[in-house]
């Protein structure tokens, strides 16, 4: 099975689809060159036994005509829809002409950030051979398989009008609620490197000024002298010690609250997020979500996305966030 993407942005799959829609057509035209169809049969030719297999096209992309018959129905209904084409879909060479032709396609709407699933025809199962109708959407949740396999997320089905019906229930654009947890990877990794870095901190101070002689040194005067040590860097290391771990502590034990912030011109979504420095996805919380006015964002939150706009897309400033792209930012919380 070689679903291998979990989900697209609609502006990184149209990039892809132009790119596969031009270098499709030039393939097909030196195909057709090479096959002599339409012109002289030329020099970088398919052999002699080889005829040019014109393609089905949908939207300009070779396929498989039950992948055609299956986005052509679901358009029909759904005049918004749009089939897109990338790169890690299934797909397979074509030697007659020259070309790929695609076992599955995207499904998405213009305007919303990311694709809202994929349909397909092929040998999608992994239990048993044979083709199936295939529906992919991250809503699904197809308990035949594990939930971190891609399966887990697909319907499939030998029954066209089944699958069919599979696609108008499920291909639902994301909620602002999953593309916060989506895009938590910036605030995650800039969270955790700071941890890191104050441990850190923390562990070269002890390797710094508690070696095992000096350690029994400085206890042995404790000993003698009361409770007052000999050595007043001792004494000043051991202090800053504990603060920097009770500091660590803190931002350790922290639930670091964050609101994702993503911003469509004149009208910003803020999500309320806790948690979002924990390892798994499923133990981050979603606590509240709105849409308001850009000009209507708490001042805060804004001043924090203008000092974020600034970085690169994926860093991290502590204490602030982290910018996701140039509309998608993690802001921290007080």
């Amino acid at each position: 099975m070689s679903m291998r993407e979990r989900k697209t942005t609609v502006v990184e799959l149209q990039k892809q689809y132009n790119a596969i829609v031009q270098e499709t057509q030039r393939q097909i035209e030196k195909g057709r060159t090479a096959a002599g169809v339409g012109a002289d049969r030329g020099t970088d030719h398919l052999p002699h036994d080889m005829e040019f297999v014109e393609p089905i096209l949908l939207e300009g992309v070779p396929v498989i005509k039950e992948v055609k018959v299956f986005a052509e129905a679901l358009l029909n209904t759904y005049k918004n829809y749009k089939i897109g084409f990338s790169s890690k879909l299934q797909h397979h060479w074509e030697p007659h002409g020259n070309y790929s032709t695609f076992y599955e396609a995207w499904v998405y709407v213009p305007g919303e950030r990311y694709a809202r699933g994929r349909i397909g025809y092929g040998e999608f199962r992994t239990s048993q051979s044979g083709c199936v109708y295939m529906v992919y959407n991250h809503a699904i949740k197809n308990h035949k398989y594990r939930p971190d396999r891609l399966e887990y997320n697909t319907f499939m089905t030998t029954d066209f009008s089944k699958a069919l019906k599979n696609a108008y229930k499920y291909l639902k654009p994301y909620s602002i609620s999953d593309v916060a947890l989506m895009e938590r990877d910036a605030i995650y990794d800039g969270l955790r490197f700071m941890l890191s870095s104050k441990k850190d901190e923390v562990h070269s101070l002890i390797r710094a000024g508690l070696d095992h002689d000096k350690l029994l040194d400085e206890l042995r005067t404790l000993v003698k002298s009361g409770y007052k040590f000999a050595s007043q860097q001792f004494n000043d290391q051991l202090v800053s010690y504990f603060e920097k771990k009770d500091e660590y502590d803190k931002l350790e034990a922290k639930r670091h609250k964050a609101y994702y912030v993503l911003v469509h011109g004149d009208e910003t979504e803020i999500v309320e997020c806790a948690d979002v420095c924990r390892y798994s996805t499923q133990d981050v919380k979603t606590l509240s979500s709105q849409r308001l006015k850009t000009s209507d964002v708490p001042v805060d939150i804004a001043g924090k996305v203008a000092v974020i706009s600034m970085v690169g897309d994926g860093c991290y400033v502590e204490g602030v966030g982290a910018k996701v792209s140039a509309d998608a930012f993690w802001v921290e919380c007080e």
